[in-house]
């Protein structure tokens, strides 16, 4: 896995046909009912990248294996994801996940206001949690001072003098 998977994750569930999806049954949080998507991909649909990197201090070694995944997706009324997770599957201990036997993400979603542009829906936090042998690494973030990067642009008409 990537640093990039606030935005990975909700393309994957919008545009990946080979993905299942089924719906499960609503839920409630704090008086606002919630959509609950479960999803699963298997090794063969190549959906769910996993890419185990080994430190030997002057150089790593890394490389891609495709695994199985599955998780969750929960959207509220007006249609916007609020939680995504995602659960490796690395269950088989085969030798290309080089000692990993479980790794998972959390993100969570929320509404953002960017100066005077209308309120967007942006990633709020991160949890990333992977056990390698009897070790377990984690890291959680949280996404803050949003910041917009824009630019406009307009068509000018221009007369050119005909003589």
């Amino acid at each position: 896995m990537g640093a990039d998977e606030w935005a990975k994750l909700p393309k994957m569930l919008g545009t990946e046909y080979k993905l299942r999806i089924h719906r499960a049954e609503d839920t409630e949080i704090n008086g606002s009912s919630i959509q609950v998507f479960q999803y699963r991909s298997e090794v063969e649909d190549n959906l769910c990248p996993f890419k185990p990197i080994v430190d030997y201090g002057l150089f790593r070694i890394g490389h891609v294996v495709a695994v199985g995944c599955y998780g969750e997706a929960w959207v509220d009324q007006e249609g916007n994801i609020i939680r995504i997770s995602q659960n490796l599957e690395l269950s088989d201990k085969r030798k290309e996940y080089r000692g990993w036997t479980d790794y998972k993400v959390i993100l969570t979603y929320g509404p953002v206001k960017i100066e005077d542009e209308p309120v967007r829906l942006a990633p709020i936090t991160i949890l990333t949690e992977g056990q390698n042998g009897k070790k377990i690494h984690w890291c959680r973030g949280t996404f803050s001072n949003y910041r917009l990067f824009a630019s406009h642009a307009r068509i000018v008409a221009a007369s050119h003098g005909v003589n």
